[in-house]
């Protein structure tokens, strides 16, 4: 809104939060209430205080910036193998793009470390410290929801068994326009996606369209 065709990231960039969740809004139809933003400091932050999440590394990620390199990128360096990462190692591995993948490497590697945290913290002593794994995050991030939102959701997401977590995919067509690579998608693949969205799993693994509602969940996904 306001803009014309752009990439949908290009909303954030230009107005932050708002401009963001009304460009979600009107292409998807999908009602958004709340949003929680993590920049990078407090990514560290968070990570390292957290005792950090072990991750299965498929292979060493190396990086030097060289004087004349075209763009820069953030120095790293993490070897291959099963290991704790917290703070810039932790950052630097779901930061890093400059591989044959690219963007769709580096939202993997995002993907697969959300899904080790949740896995790894979903235990009776994590379930104790709710409350100040809770405080910890909302001291390091800005959103719209209050501290007593974030502890209750904080119970929730602990007791939430991991087949009732769906990972939703659009994939569209990639297309460099003007010098800039774009993925474009079809109406009828949106509309797929966010159908598939809406659908909530059922117990039994498969797709359902209604659930029960947990009474400590929250009134809107």
């Amino acid at each position: 809104p306001g803009y014309g065709a752009q990439k949908l990231n290009a909303a954030y960039a230009y107005e932050g939060p708002a401009l963001a969740i009304e460009t979600v809004q009107n292409l998807t139809g999908i009602d958004l209430d709340h949003y929680v933003n993590i920049d990078f400091e407090a990514f560290r932050r968070v990570t390292t205080s957290l005792g950090g999440i072990w991750i299965d590394v498929d292979r060493h990620y190396y990086h030097q910036t060289q004087a004349g390199d075209a763009e820069y990128h953030e120095n790293l360096d993490i070897q291959a193998g099963y290991q704790r990462l917290m703070g810039e190692d932790a950052l630097d591995f779901v930061r890093y793009r400059i591989d044959s993948n690219y963007d769709y490497g580096r939202m993997q590697r995002q993907q697969l470390f959300l899904r080790e945290a949740k896995r790894q913290f979903v235990s009776f002593a994590t379930a104790l410290k709710a409350p100040q794994l809770a405080a910890l995050v909302a001291d390091n991030v800005s959103t719209t929801l209050y501290a007593d939102d974030v502890i209750r959701l904080a119970f929730w997401g602990l007791r939430l068994d991991g087949s009732r977590v769906k990972q939703i995919s659009l994939e569209g067509d990639s297309q460099k326009i003007d010098g800039l690579w774009y993925v474009l998608v079809t109406d009828s693949q949106l509309e797929a996606a966010v159908s598939d969205y809406r659908t909530a799993p059922s117990d039994s693994g498969t797709a359902t369209a209604s659930s029960e509602t947990d009474d400590t969940a929250p009134s809107q996904p």
